[in-house]
């Protein structure tokens, strides 16, 4: 959950009122902003990552504004100025899009939010970078119209930010700490992103740095934002974010046109988003019974518009809400607007009281035993890739997996069956940590299961690995049986072979005559493919057998 900090004077100057600090507290929780604390004139609050618009203490101030005085849809007015951006084609960043915004208060606390907006956009929504990066540059030494293109990293140099002598793109890179962070997301590249003004003057070199010419100062009234990533949806959200943040400083936004390949298109695009939306659904899905009147309301405080669309109830959603992608993420709001407090319990019309299920009960009691045994808990998505899952464990990649029809992402294509090939990714992570390192997971994992009504089925698996210079067969076995010791389990040991671990130093793991398991060394093959360069033992126990067999 990310956190900000920002100026108790500036948010009540943007808000226009006084607030004690009981009343901020309440009116933030309000809006779903948690108060983490105040100390003299510094907030910190924490928001969720999916709120990209409470970022920054602007949209806060908006939110907070829109939410008591229900002032619905917000809009903003975008001025034709005739800028213009030629996209001349980046293969390896191949989204950009851009706006100006004109007669900013730059003041000490804008500016500070400003950058901290951009950071916190780059840590969560831009997966630091990689998809979305964002650039704020001082206009009144640029001319238009500007230019994004691919650039020889050998040839191409500016003076970036933080320094004071030309660099080129590759010594960036290399010497500079912004690209030594974030040089390797365009460095397998032939040729990298440069960004120019119509003179050849070089205002960044996304996604890493900026150059000095463009830097935004406390004196800084008009600049220009460039927002490249991978994704076109991504980036124009981040762009809205950005003008309608500035617009709360009384910011003029002006409209920049792209230009590629023949094509024009005008950023940024605020026009607002729309869902249609059942009242009935509403009710059901909160549990409470409202007019429509009312729904209208509490739609207005989250800054929304509800309009007849020919019979059918519309819902004008704000271009910077990234978050809202169906009908259920309406209701959310609607219920933020009621105010969850206002929420009656109930309980429900069942014959039955629900308790823990017993697998779940049994899961609880194996990962405390993994702890007392010194182990760390992690978490790891159960949908990854076949490299992950069938590559680097040197298993055939042809072996059933459930797979995803149309994955978004080549890094998620397939459900994962063992957990053992994502706790080594993990370990592949932190290689620059100290050893020992021990770490497990206990979760679902799938298989295809052709008797089953969706030909799959499930099993709750408990994996861990134990990496360091004395981790060897006899460590992890020994380990292995404290665990299962303290499930109360007896077991064995079989003699096995498995590809992914040593020959003659794994082992099946045994319940009433039943493998439920495997034990032993990780193949060093295997640990090259991890880039994994100390001894690695493992056990993998599938604890839904293990719970079946004791019944």
């Amino acid at each position: 959950m990310p956190t900000i900090e920002f100026n108790k004077d500036d948010l009540m100057e943007l808000l226009g009122t006084e607030l004690s600090d009981s009343e901020l507290e309440n009116k933030l929780t309000e809006i779903g902003v948690e108060l983490e604390d105040i100390e003299d004139d510094k907030v910190e609050v924490e928001t969720t990552s999916d709120r990209i618009d409470l970022l920054g203490v602007e949209g806060i101030a908006r939110s907070l504004d829109t939410y008591t005085n229900e002032k619905g849809l917000k809009k903003y007015f975008i001025t034709e100025e005739g800028l213009t951006l030629k996209d001349k084609g980046v293969e390896v960043r191949p989204k950009i899009v851009g706006a100006v915004v004109r007669n900013i208060e730059m003041t000490t606390p804008a500016l500070k939010s400003l950058i901290q907006l951009q950071e916190k956009l780059h840590g969560t929504f831009g997966r630091d970078r990689s998809k979305v990066s964002i650039g704020v540059h001082d206009i009144k030494e640029l001319k238009f119209p500007l230019k994004y293109e691919e650039a020889d990293p050998d040839s191409e140099s500016f003076v970036p930010l933080g320094k004071d002598e030309e660099m080129t793109l590759r010594e960036i890179t290399k010497k500079h700490d912004k690209g030594k962070s974030y040089g390797s997301i365009v460095s397998n590249a032939g040729k990298w992103p440069i960004l120019k003004d119509a003179d050849g003057k070089v205002l960044s070199f996304p996604p890493v740095i900026n150059g000095v010419i463009t830097e935004v100062t406390e004196g800084t009234t008009d600049v220009f934002l460039d927002v490249t990533g991978t994704d076109l949806e991504a980036v124009e959200y981040a762009l809205n974010v950005l003008v309608t943040t500035l617009a709360e400083r009384n910011g003029e936004i002006h409209e920049v046109e792209l230009v590629k390949d023949g094509e024009r298109s005008s950023f940024p695009n605020l026009r607002p988003k729309e869902f249609e939306v059942d009242k009935e659904f509403v009710e059901k899905t909160i549990g409470i019974e409202i007019s429509e009147d009312e729904l209208e309301k509490y739609l207005n405080r989250m800054g929304h518009n509800l309009v007849d669309d020919e019979g059918k109830k519309v819902v004008k959603v704000p271009s910077f809400r990234a978050d809202i992608l169906h009908q259920v993420d309406i209701v959310e709001d609607v219920a933020i607007g009621y105010g969850y407090s206002n929420i009656e319990p109930e309980l429900p019309n069942v014959s039955t009281i629900g308790s823990k299920d017993e697998l779940e009960s049994f899961t609880d009691v194996a990962r405390e035993l993994m702890v007392g045994l010194g182990y760390q808990e992690i978490m790891n998505p159960t949908i990854r890739n076949k490299k992950v899952l069938k590559d680097y464990m040197i298993l055939d990649s042809s072996e059933d997996l459930l797979e995803i029809k149309e994955p978004v992402s080549e890094k998620y294509t397939s459900v994962r069956d063992s957990l053992l090939p994502q706790l080594l990714e993990t370990l592949s992570k932190n290689t620059h940590n100290k050893y020992p390192q021990n770490i497990f997971e206990a979760a679902d994992t799938l298989k295809k299961d052709d008797e089953k009504p969706y030909k799959a089925s499930s099993d709750k698996k408990l994996g861990t690995v134990s990496a360091g210079k004395n981790s060897d067969y006899n460590s992890i076995t020994s380990e292995l049986k404290g665990f299962m010791d303290g499930l109360g389990t007896s077991f064995s040991l079989k003699e096995s072979s498995k590809k992914f671990l040593i020959d003659g130093r794994c082992a099946e793991i045994m319940v009433g005559g039943k493998s439920v398991g495997v034990v032993g060394e990780i193949h060093p093959q295997v640990l090259g493919n991890f880039g994994i360069e100390t001894p690695v033992s493992a056990f993998e126990v599938n604890l839904s057998k293990v719970k079946e067999l004791e019944e």
